[in-house]
């Protein structure tokens, strides 16, 4: 839902910190909305408000390897209807 707090987590097999974070294929390191946490082999990305606008493909890569998970933020409609699209290609 719109303005709730949202997390992804992975662990890699050594402790690192050259996880990369994409959203849809796009680094998100940088965005001040995400916040990144290391803890030995455990890496997080949370985003506190997640907004529609941040719905997507979700993914950690490390080197070659890659793990994703889909991110669909409801919002409201102006009839207080709740809406979700997903599209998959």
């Amino acid at each position: 839902m719109e303005d709730d707090p949202v997390s992804f987590t992975c662990k890699t097999s050594k402790p690192t910190r050259d996880v990369l974070w994409l959203r849809d294929q796009e680094d998100v390191t940088s965005e001040d909305r995400y916040r990144r946490t290391v803890e030995e082999d455990t890496h997080t990305l949370s985003i506190t408000q997640a907004q529609v606008a941040d719905s997507g493909e979700f993914s950690a890569q490390l080197g070659e390897e890659k793990t994703s998970a889909a991110l669909v933020v409801k919002g409201e409609t102006d009839t207080g209807l709740k809406w979700c699209m997903t599209y998959f290609n």
